[in-house]
């Protein structure tokens, strides 16, 4: 258990409590006594083979189950009445069953699925706000399933992106730890302002920036909230490109909008996982010249992540715990470029009564990470090793290389990040027809990025006595929101719906800057003997 204070102004705490209890009031006192079970079977047509995960649903209520291993499935507590029964799985068509059902009653509805290429039948929230299928849309949503994500071989959600979503475009400026990609959709659309979409982990709109403003001249290695989203625990993600999403989500949204949605488990019995990764970091100096760069500069390194996680649950609970920690000492001689994380996160879903249901997801992320002056000039260790005049004459005045080497190495750059994300989503239907759904939650992140150049580094950093540059960043998202849709009579072939929703969020972004120059003693890594001392502030606050 993991446990946040995040003091909220006394006006949030009120929105808050005041949208729960309006959400808490329309669930209904119905009992879920067990009156009925409705229970089968999921199957590929033409080999036979069970599709585990395959998405049951009883159409026009909240009901529903996953296929477990086998492709087995339970809906149990159904009141009796005749039901239509949807089976859904990425890449085949969807198949409908009614039945009815009796008290008491085990009914069986088996499904065998074909595969199809064109999957309009499935199931999305962002275009509209609600679940639609993809044929009633206006606008193309982009899917990424869960066979996808887990076939994918990456750590960052940037890079599960790239390639995989037609027109977009995921650029990492450096291979640094902690640094993300530039996203963009549709090519570049501003000069000046920031062009990657908006994101939302589970309906809570979350931080998409990076700390460009706050990289302090070493070489665009700039971090990125995005490197805290952690890819092992995502189902699926939804994305929009361009400027169609605007409507729905504000002026922002002209990037683009893309909807992170956490693994909520499955029902059955616990089923436990362990995974261990290990291996190498190897540097690719085929653009290395000089062989004592090779030798010296970088470093093999071996990395090691550690993964368990338990989910299971009934049709009334389901629940997916996990926890991850990852470790490399990077390719950079003296583990300058490490890169550590762990992470926590807990999801679950809960059958409130046959017309309401409630989802709660909670991640913590801290990731610690080292970088080096990495641009083009004299400063930047790997350009004065290479630049074989510049490195000659220093080492003239300095040593030989060994030690000159040690010198660049001095600069210590770290920074560490710690990140919580939390979402509680309400499903309330009084009718098969009218859905609702209540969403609140919190992004709240905080970053510590420090570099220090000590006295001893003066031949190479050209400053007198050092350096101490240090940026804080404290960034808190609140999100409140609502959406519901109401299908109205059929007019012979066509069908119509009506959705309204609303949404508030409020952002507050403050960072604070410091610059210590001119240590009177060797030794010290803060402020207290700095001679020079100059200090900024940034707050920024959206509603």
């Amino acid at each position: 258990m993991f446990i946040v204070n995040v003091k909220l102004p006394a006006a949030w705490r009120v929105a808050t409590f005041a949208i729960l209890m309006a959400a808490l009031a329309f669930l209904p006192t119905a009992s879920l006594a067990q009156t009925g079970e409705i229970s089968g079977k999921v199957t590929d047509v033409k080999s036979g083979e069970a599709l585990p995960g395959a998405l049951i649903v009883v159409k026009g209520t909240n009901r529903g189950a996953a296929a477990d291993a086998n492709g087995s499935y339970a809906i149990r507590s159904m009141p009796p009445g005749t039901y239509t029964i949807e089976a859904r799985f990425i890449g085949y068509l969807l198949r409908e069953v009614t039945l009815t059902l009796t008290a008491s009653q085990q009914a069986t509805a088996n499904f065998q699925l074909k595969q199809t290429v064109v999957q309009l039948g499935e199931v999305v929230v962002t275009g509209q706000g609600v679940a639609t299928e993809k044929r009633k849309l206006a606008t193309t949503v982009e899917t990424l399933g869960p066979r996808e994500i887990e076939l994918a071989a990456v750590k960052s959600v940037d890079q599960l992106l790239q390639g995989r979503v037609p027109g977009l475009i995921s650029a990492l400026p450096t291979g640094m730890p902690g640094t993300g990609a530039r996203i963009q959709t549709r090519g570049i659309k501003s000069v000046t302002l920031n062009s990657t979409p908006v994101i939302y982990v589970d309906g809570v709109r979350v931080d998409n920036n990076d700390n460009f403003r706050l990289s302090f001249g070493t070489g665009g290695q700039v971090s990125s909230s995005l490197a805290d989203l952690v890819v092992g625990e995502i189902d699926r993600v939804e994305t929009i490109k361009g400027g169609a999403s605007s409507t729905l989500y504000g002026s922002e949204a002209a990037n683009g909008v893309i909807q992170i949605f956490t693994k909520k488990g499955v029902p059955g019995a616990a089923r436990w996982r362990f995974g261990v990764t290990s291996g190498s970091d190897m540097a690719e100096n085929k653009f290395t010249f000089k062989q004592y760069t090779k030798d010296k500069f970088y470093q093999s390194s071996t990395y090691q992540g550690y993964n368990a996680g338990v989910s299971g649950g009934t049709e009334a609970f389901s629940y997916n715990v996990s926890g991850r920690m990852y470790n490399t000492g990077g390719i950079v001689a003296q583990d300058r470029a490490s890169d550590k994380q762990w992470n926590l996160s807990t999801s679950m879903r809960a059958i409130l009564s046959p017309n309401s249901d409630a989802e709660i997801s909670a991640s913590y992320t801290r990731s610690q990470f080292g970088r080096i002056f990495n641009d083009n000039s004299l400063l930047a260790p790997l350009s004065a090793l290479e630049i074989e005049n510049n490195f000659r004459d220093l080492e003239l005045r300095n040593g030989n290389q060994d030690s000159l080497l040690a010198l660049f190495l001095l600069p210590n750059l770290r920074e560490a990040a710690n990140r919580f994300i939390s979402s509680f989503n309400i499903n309330y239907s009084p009718y098969s027809r009218w859905k609702n759904k209540f969403t609140v939650g919190i992004d709240y992140r905080k970053s510590e990025d420090r570099q220090f150049a000590p006295i001893e580094s003066e031949p190479v950093t050209l400053t007198v006595g050092g350096f101490l540059n240090a940026s804080h960043r404290e960034y808190l998202t609140v999100t409140l929101g609502y959406t519901g849709s109401l299908a109205l009579p059929k007019l012979g072939p066509f069908t119509q719906t009506v959705s309204v929703g609303a949404q508030g969020f409020r952002v507050e972004d403050r960072e604070i800057f410091g610059r210590g120059a001119t240590f009177r003693l060797p030794g010290t890594t803060d402020f207290g003997n700095a001679s020079v001392i100059t200090a900024d502030e940034s707050n920024r606050q959206l509603f």
